[in-house]
Formats: C-alpha cells, sequence, structure tokens
C-alpha cells in the first residue's frame, strides 16, 4: 500500500480538486500493486485461490475468494450490523457493497439480507461519516466508470 499511499499523498497535497486528486485510484500500476499485494497475503494466510485468467487481451492471475474466506467477511459484517455501534471499516465495506450493488452476494438470503440492511441503515443514517463514505464511493464509482468507457472507446 506504500505506493497507492505515496501517490495519493501527493496528489492531496497538490491541492486540486477531489474528483482530480482521486484520479490515481484509476492508475493501473496502483491498482496490480494493489491486488497483488492484498492477494499475496490472502494466499498466504489460505483465504484465496490463485487462478490464471485469460482474457481477450491477456492472461492475469486472480484471487478466488475460498468458503472460509466469504464465511468470515459474511460473520464479521452480521456481527457488526447487529452490535451497538458499527465499526468505521465495516460501514465503508457496507457503503462499497451497496455502491456495487453487492450486498446480495454477501448475504444470499433474502429476508436476513433485508433484515440486515435496515438494522444497518437504522445506525448510520444521517451518521456524518456514512455521509462521507457514501458520497466518496459515488465519486470514485464516477471516476471508475469514466475512466472504463474512456478505455472502452480508446480499445475500439
Amino acid at each position: 500500500l506504500s505506493v497507492f499511499k505515496s501517490e495519493l499523498s501527493d496528489e492531496i497535497n497538490q491541492g486540486r480538486e477531489l474528483k482530480d486528486r482521486l484520479s490515481v485510484i484509476t492508475s493501473w500500476d496502483i491498482a496490480n500493486q494493489l491486488y497483488d499485494g492484498l492477494g499475496s497475503e490472502l494466499l498466504a494466510a489460505d483465504l484465496v485461490t490463485k487462478v490464471s485468467f485469460k482474457n481477450n487481451l491477456d492472461t492475469h492471475v486472480i484471487y478466488v475468494p475460498k468458503a472460509k474466506a466469504r464465511n468470515q467477511v459474511r460473520e464479521e459484517l452480521r456481527e457488526q450490523i447487529n452490535s451497538s455501534k458499527i465499526s468505521r471499516n465495516a460501514i465503508s465495506l457496507v457503503v462499497i457493497l451497496e455502491q456495487l450493488d453487492a450486498l446480495k452476494w454477501v448475504f444470499t438470503d433474502q429476508d436476513e439480507s433485508s433484515e440486515l440492511t435496515s438494522a444497518f441503515h437504522q445506525q448510520v443514517d444521517g451518521d456524518a461519516f456514512y455521509a462521507k463514505e457514501k458520497a466518496l464511493a459515488k465519486l470514485a464509482q464516477d471516476i471508475i466508470t469514466r475512466k472504463k468507457f474512456w478505455f472502452d472507446s480508446w480499445l475500439s
């Protein structure tokens, strides 16, 4: 994470608008370093399986979560949402999962997913940290989507 932290710090210190400062999140070098660094740690902890994946351009290494990793995340989120105070890390993760419409893949039981989502929002709606994280996730998604469309049009 040191390269990402350094580049993001440099961007922040330049005093540009937040959307411009966050453009570093679409850097392929940074994304690959983060992915490979975290993937290696998760592989060493036996939480993922390393798989070669071939797309139309190249072969990539991906890290596929094992069942115990999925269960660990599911249980941690369930405990956090049902606790009296949700941690900031759990809030950030739920915000990202909501932004990607991915909570349904974490909590596959529709009733449980609805209950947990409702319990989560009862605790965080109106919370300043949640509002900030939600706005930041939306901005990051917009930046990534814009870059993707630019990249796709460039390839065409």
